[in-house]
């Protein structure tokens, strides 16, 4: 055991890896299967409080809870939750591959910035299908198990159609973070999915143009700028994904895609639809199936239909000749060429 983190029968504790408010969470082995595991431990101080369980507690293992019924390859998967009168713990899959904090200073293409969206919107999606609402949906939130695949993580503050969930804490702040957070939210009003929707409109854009559509110099100055103003228009060479963020983005959550499957569908359709995007994400007629695919970002399951987006994309004819031309490469090099770099 590393100096100065607490011993966990079952595992050997290795170092810390973060700390938020709530929890630290640690590298572990797990002795039984010999893996590799993440441990998120909640904090001392924070396990004190009359009743059976305190409060911050009762959340806490909530979180793991609502992790653990949701089965799905883009978001963070549960192996055990233990409380015991010295220590509440949930044991979790190790994601390795950073942040999409990390990625974004990176930079991103728009091939890389729409496989990101795609599979968090079918996360998201299968987590609205079994009655859950991320409400936190955010950079820091999406880590990645590898190069091409982004997973959801915290649920801390996620909403349960079957749990009786405050919306403000006891200090009157709406949970959640203002740069990403839906009108509707932001004003303490019932959400659904759709603010989910709302949020990762907010991610999609500030992956394609470097920054978040709406800023201030406080949060209550982002959060007018989600009540009241559009958002900025996207560059000359993204207009066309225009009309996917006038809907992500509306006000009234009437106005935005019914669902994320129906997000995904329209996205398909305008990018399939328009020969100037296609061209943005790299040839489409060189290297194996499976490359194009994961460079891509579609190597997951896929909400929208038999095929998949990635797949309509392979069989579209090329008809620019300046394209046919070019020579046979790796697609996920090409995917890789146009980083788009935070300001």
């Amino acid at each position: 055991m590393a100096d100065g983190i607490q011993d966990i029968p079952g595992y050997e504790m290795i170092s810390e890896l973060g700390e938020g408010g709530m929890a630290t969470v640690y590298l572990a082995i797990q002795h039984s299967l010999d893996r590799k595991v993440a441990i998120k431990v909640m904090r001392r101080e924070l396990r004190v409080g009359s009743g059976p369980m305190p409060e911050f507690e009762r959340r806490f293992l909530l979180e793991g809870r609502t992790m653990a019924k949701l089965p799905h390859r883009n978001i963070v998967a549960v192996f055990d939750i233990v409380t015991r009168d010295d220590i509440a713990y949930i044991s979790m899959e190790l994601l390795e591959g950073g942040t999409l904090s990390d990625r974004m200073r990176a930079g991103l293409s728009l091939g890389e910035a729409i496989g990101v969206v795609v599979q968090i919107a079918n996360g998201l999606e299968f987590a609205h299908r079994n009655g859950v609402i991320h409400r936190d949906l955010k950079p820091s939130n999406v880590m990645f198990r590898d190069s091409a695949t982004p997973v959801l993580t915290d649920f801390g503050i996620a909403k349960q159609s079957d749990v009786l969930a405050s919306r403000i804490t006891q200090t009157g702040l709406v949970l959640g973070t203002p740069t990403y957070m839906s009108p509707e939210q932001a004003s303490g009003r019932e959400i659904d999915g759709r603010a989910d929707q709302y949020a990762l409109g907010i991610l999609f854009y500030e992956m394609l143009t470097g920054r978040p559509p709406f800023t201030g110099d406080n949060p209550m100055a982002v959060l007018m700028g989600h009540a009241l103003q559009p958002p900025p228009p996207l560059p000359d060479d993204l207009q066309p994904l225009q009309p996917i963020f006038d809907r992500m983005l509306a006000k009234d959550p009437n106005d935005r895609f019914a669902n994320l499957q129906d997000f995904v569908r329209a996205l398909r359709g305008l990018v399939v639809g328009n020969e100037a995007l296609v061209k943005q994400l790299g040839s489409i007629t060189t290297a194996s199936t499976s490359e194009r695919l994961r460079a891509l970002g579609f190597s997951g399951d896929y909400t929208g239909g038999e095929s998949g987006f990635a797949l309509d994309l392979l069989r579209m004819p090329q008809t620019d000749p300046a394209m046919r031309r070019q020579p046979t490469e790796s697609l996920a090099i090409q995917a890789l060429r146009r980083p788009r770099l935070l300001a």
